[in-house]
Order: C-alpha cells, then structure tokens, then sequence
C-alpha cells in the first residue's frame, strides 16, 4: 500500500457554505482553465435572508449535486459510533484507500481539535496522507473564515470526527469524473429567468430566503438603514455583490463567444460590474467616517445596477430562446 498519496485542491474563488465552497474547489482544482466554463455555464445563485439576529448574503456556484452530476460522484458510508468502537473498524485505512482510488473524504468534525477554540462541528475534506506523519490533508474553512489546509495527525483526526453530536458518523466519497460542460439552452433560459423573476427551481425554496434580483434589492435596502443608521456596511457583502457581477459579465461574453446572444448586450453586463466596482470603492470611503453621502452612493447604484439587470436579461433570454428554435 502507498506510504502517501495527494489530490488536487485548489482555493475557492469565493467562500460560502463548506458543502458549496469544498466541492467546487475540487471541480476547479481538476478542470483547471476549463474550470471558467463551468462557473460561466452554470448559474451563480445568490439569496439574502433577513432574521433576528443576523442578515445574510450568500453567494454561491451552482450546487454541484444538481448540476453537476457529470462532474462530481458521490456516495455515502454511514456508521453507528458504537460498531465502530465494538467491531474496531479502521477508518484510518478506510480513507486511504478512498483516497488512492482518487476519491475525495467529505464529513463532519470538530473544529476545536484543529484550531484553537470552543466546540465547533463544521465540514471538512481530505485530499491525502502521508504516512511519515502519520497525518491526514485536511481542508476546511477556519472561524475567520480562511479556507486552510492542515496535516492531522490519524489519532487526533478521528477523535475530531468522533467528537460531533450526530449517531452516525457519515463520511461522503466524492471522486471528479471527466468534464462534460453541457450547454443546455433550456437550462439557461430557466436559470436566467429564475433570476430576474427572483424565482428558484432547481432546489427546493426556503420560506426565509429572498433570491435574485430581489436578494440584490434587499442587499440595498440593508445597506440603505446601516447608512440611515450610521453603522458599518459589512464588507464580504460587498466583495460578493462585486464576485457575482464579475462572474455575469463573464457569462455573458462568454455565451456570445459562444454564439448564444448578441455582443451588443456585453456592454450591459459591463456597465453593471463597473457600476459594483464604484460601490466597492463607495464602501472604502463610507466605512472610514460612517459618511452619508458615499452611503447613499452604495444604495443608488445598487438600485441601478438592478434596473440595468431586469432590462437587458430579458433579451438575453429573448436571443437564447431564438437558439433554441432556430
């Protein structure tokens, strides 16, 4: 048996929930310049959830267990804790082999054995071993929200997968397969129109989240009552509003390289990225001193930018369904 054996990883291009950012990062550590095709084919999403204590902004590429099902194979092993400790089953050994059969080790631990901290259960991935440190590559995002790579060594990795409130321990096999990047045209005028409508069809919609251009609205009105209210604007926010709109431009130029819309509406996309890099700068300067004016900056152009989307999407979706019935 190998001694040490790696998979490729690559850092996210944005980090979200562990169970969106970890096997993207796989599908971009794989495909490698193919990996843009991917994040400009398939939708990027987005939502805002508002609640008592918290607002939220996510962004997030497409889930790739229902997109993506080409690319990312997966299947899960469940154990009782008990047999584990009865029958003395070694998962150690387990891993390995996932490992050397290319297949990537997704599941939960506890965070504080890795890092510093209280009890923690988040998500993890292993990429490899090596058995002259008797550790495991893991990958996780840390609490300051750092997507970092550690070595654990075997012991403390499975007291750290042990320790999580759950009655079985699951461990996720994932293993990247071949990429077919399909361009399926009813599936962008489904994931385009999903989005201008604020609609979502592919997942199941959560009562408490507000996607689209309507999440782009909230993420404004948000900002508009930080600014009413002299507090800090949240500056993730900021750089996801920025990614998502870089990542549109993309998409569209690279759907009219591909001969899908019209070159005419590149100019759009690119006016509504120029319009998220001035709030970006807008946010800089309202953070230093809480001023008013660049705050209600931020809020104008976001409404811009959304006005701008709900127009020339449409035709975007007006030439791909003219691809389609060409």
């Amino acid at each position: 048996m190998r001694t040490q054996y790696f998979l490729p990883m690559d850092d996210p291009d944005f980090l979200c929930y562990p169970y969106y950012s970890l096997p993207n990062a796989i599908i971009k550590a794989n495909s490698k310049e193919r990996y843009s095709d991917f994040l400009c084919l398939k939708y990027i999403n987005c939502y805002f959830r508002a609640d008592s204590s918290k607002y939220k902004f996510v962004l997030c590429a497409t889930n790739p267990w229902f997109d993506a099902e080409n690319i990312m194979k997966f299947q899960e092993i469940k154990y009782l804790r008990d047999t584990l400790r009865l029958e003395g089953i070694n998962l150690v050994d387990i891993i390995k082999k996932c490992l050397i059969c290319n297949c990537y080790v997704y599941g939960q631990f506890n965070r504080s054995y890795v890092e510093k901290g209280s009890y923690n259960v988040t998500e993890y991935c292993v990429t490899g071993f090596d058995d002259a440190k008797s550790a495991f590559s893991v990958y996780y995002i840390d609490s300051q929200n750092v997507f970092k790579q550690v070595f654990v060594d075997y012991t403390t990795f499975l007291d750290a997968i042990m320790d999580v409130p759950a009655l079985l321990i699951h461990l996720w096999i994932w293993r990247y397969n071949s990429v077919n990047f399909d361009d399926s045209i009813n599936d962008m005028i489904t994931e385009f129109e999903d989005y201008i409508n604020s609609t979502v069809t592919k997942v199941i919609p959560t009562p408490d989240k507000i996607y689209g251009l309507d999440s782009i609205k909230a993420l404004a009105d948000y900002f508009g009552e930080c600014v009413e209210n002299k507090t800090e604007l949240y500056r993730p926010y900021i750089d996801k509003y920025l990614l998502h709109k870089k990542y549109m431009a993309d998409r569209v130029r690279k759907l009219s390289l591909k001969g899908f819309v019209s070159s005419d509406l590149i100019s759009n996309a690119e006016a509504v990225y120029s319009i998220a890099r001035d709030v970006s700068e807008w946010c800089s300067k309202y953070n230093e001193n809480y001023d008013y004016i660049p705050g209600k900056m931020i809020y104008q152009k976001i409404c811009d930018s959304v006005n701008i989307e709900m127009e020339y999407l449409q035709d975007v979706i007006e030439d791909i369904r003219n691809i389609a019935h060409a």
